[in-house]
């Protein structure tokens, strides 16, 4: 189903860390984050939505993923807030390299921001992938929190798709092609 719904991005350039090199896509913009040496967000240069690459280098916990949730999201969308988080149940793997997963959504008292994520195994190092972006403001954005639904980027599941293709060697659209369904369309 999803393999025709957005094609990739295409390469823009290089990026290394720490000896993992991967691609950040075209239409985005490399940031470094702050805190977090080895970690990089790629915003999406049209609307609020990222990918971002990470090497954990510790354990990764309930806590932990909490914590990057919300420096992304803060980053992203520039607004230094700090989020309530509640789980996103719909996840699926999508790489051979993938060992676990997740997804969390955020409410400020006013954004929902989505905050999705895979692990990898490569070379022996973990590598946490993922994708975050603001789905909705205002009554909506409570409405959705307090129900548990969460949503869908296409630019970031582009991004993450092409990211994760140029991590593995694995074949783009065999990746965006196993993405889950969601409910609710980002609005940008």
């Amino acid at each position: 189903m999803g393999g025709n719904l957005q094609p990739d991005p295409g390469h823009k350039a290089e990026v290394t860390i720490d000896g993992i090199k991967f691609s950040c896509p075209k239409g985005f913009t490399l940031q470094t984050m702050s805190g977090y040496v080895t970690a990089r967000l790629m915003r999406h240069n049209k609307s609020m939505a990222g990918v971002f690459v990470m090497l954990p280098g510790k354990n990764i916990n309930n806590e932990f993923i909490e914590g990057i949730a919300n420096a992304m999201a803060s980053t992203l969308l520039k607004d230094g807030a700090v989020y309530k988080w509640n789980r996103d149940i719909a996840y699926a793997k999508v790489s051979k390299f993938e060992t676990s997963g997740g997804g969390l959504v955020g409410f400020d008292g006013q954004k929902l921001a989505c905050f999705q994520y895979r692990l990898l195994s490569l070379d022996g190092k973990n590598v946490l992938v993922g994708q975050v972006f603001k789905l909705l403001e205002g009554a909506e954005a409570k409405r959705a929190f307090d129900n548990g639904l969460g949503g869908m980027s296409m630019y970031s599941a582009a991004g993450e798709s092409h990211v994760i293709a140029s991590l593995t060697g694995e074949m783009y659209s065999d990746i965006m092609g196993t993405l889950p369904a969601k409910s609710i369309p980002r609005k940008d």
